[in-house]
């Protein structure tokens, strides 16, 4: 059940052209409080959809790391990288000092757990990086054969 809008009952809860929560205005515990008496956020059934989704990718692939431009799903691809730039303002030096994020992640300790749990991947190294690892390994492999 949704909380009814006719009698503006919900209108402080959510955006009134989309009838999402203004999370960066309800702490997790007024979300939870709200949650707790039947109130249902378009918010969480997409990120629920989108995170089943998921797993079904794991379960076809053996892996969660959905490509940004996943062809046969862009949206998952795009979601998939949305939690990794949630999860990194999360945990930011300025966050992690006590500051505000510059906007409010709806990523939550209970959703990471779930990502968590199925083996998501949260930093993903660029192709720079890899290529600076391949490149040291070949330099090993390099001495080791010259010893």
């Amino acid at each position: 059940q949704t909380a009814p809008t006719a009698d503006g009952t919900a209108g402080w809860a959510s955006y009134p052209d989309t009838g999402k929560p203004i999370v960066g205005r309800l702490t997790d515990d007024r979300i939870r409080r709200l949650e707790s008496l039947g109130f249902l956020w378009q918010i969480r059934d997409d990120w629920h959809k989108h995170y089943f989704e998921l797993k079904k990718y794991r379960d076809e692939h053996g892996d969660c790391n959905v490509p940004a431009r996943y062809q046969k799903n862009r949206r998952l691809g795009i979601w998939v990288s949305a939690q990794r730039q949630q999860y990194k303002l999360m945990h930011s030096p300025q966050v992690q000092n006590g500051g505000k994020p510059r906007r409010t992640a709806p990523l939550t300790q209970e959703r990471m757990q779930l990502l968590n749990d199925i083996g998501f991947v949260w930093t993903i190294r660029s192709r720079d990086s890899l290529g600076d690892s391949w490149n040291q390994r070949l330099d090993e492999l390099r001495r080791y054969k010259s010893e």
